[in-house]
């Protein structure tokens, strides 16, 4: 990243960005390294502020970035979420999601996210109970499959994508899991109409699928952080405080339940 006087904003990626190989490499998981990462996720109510990041979410800083991705000049560094492809043992990074972040944790304005796909077929993983008899619960989003994780104490998947969603080979992966499948539909009925294709896709294929139907407009983060946000909202306008720490002390008033399975 240049320096701030002379750094410049851009609508695009740079023609020689990395592969999402080498961003993944040279993005951090230490604890010491990803607080920004860390604070978005607990400022969205997806992710406890007490919990090390899940193995799929790294942050790549501004520094460690060296100008190929063109950051905004606000950017202390990117939050990176990966979607991989194929057995832990021989997984592949198929895709990468980006967010751009200040120090603390808030996205830059204007909004900087980028997606990159070299390989198609991959999830992003969120750990939960690993057991035959527990489900699988599939969303479209990152953000909603942290909160499955969080609020409901599953293992979850992310296609990354509507589009991402209807790849055959990760209605191949899903099946080749041998779990029963709950799908979390999105609240916009694009979603909704990609989630159900995929329930009957799998069904041809004879996996047990059941919906987690809400109402349209409610997706699984904005139900499952339901109580940790109205509990935010009350500390922010009847007691008056900051909305970002209304948001961190909401958190101790509504314990995630599902924090004990998701290191699991």
């Amino acid at each position: 990243m240049t320096a701030r006087g002379t750094c410049r904003h851009v609508g695009g990626m740079p023609a020689g960005l990395p592969s999402a190989v080498a961003i993944w490499r040279a993005a951090s998981n230490a604890d010491s390294d990803v607080g920004a990462a860390r604070a978005r996720l607990a400022g969205l109510g997806v992710w406890p502020p007490w919990e090390p990041l899940p193995p799929g979410v790294r942050f790549l800083s501004a520094a460690a970035a060296a100008g190929a991705l063109a950051l905004p000049c606000e950017a202390a560094g990117v939050v990176v979420i990966a979607y991989t492809a194929g057995a832990s043992r021989d997984a592949r990074i198929a895709a990468l999601g980006m967010e751009a972040l200040t120090g603390d944790g808030q996205p830059v304005a204007p909004q900087w996210r980028r997606f990159r796909r070299e390989i198609g077929g991959g999830a992003f993983g969120v750990p939960g109970p690993d057991g035959p008899g527990y489900p699988l619960h599939l969303t479209v989003g990152a953000i909603d499959a942290l909160a499955v994780s969080t609020w409901g104490g599953r293992r979850a998947w992310a296609a990354g994508g509507m589009e991402a969603l209807r790849a055959p080979a990760l209605v191949r992966a899903v099946a080749a899991t041998g779990r029963d499948i709950v799908m979390e539909p999105p609240g916009g009925r694009a979603g909704r109409a990609a989630s159900a294709d995929m329930v009957a896709r799998l069904q041809r294929g004879g996996v047990r699928v059941r919906v987690a139907w809400r109402p349209e407009g409610i997706g699984p983060a904005d139900a499952l952080a339901g109580n940790w946000a109205e509990r935010a909202a009350i500390l922010q306008y009847e007691n008056g405080m900051d909305r970002r720490d209304a948001e961190a002390a909401a958190w101790s008033g509504c314990p995630a339940p599902g924090a004990v399975a998701s290191t699991g």
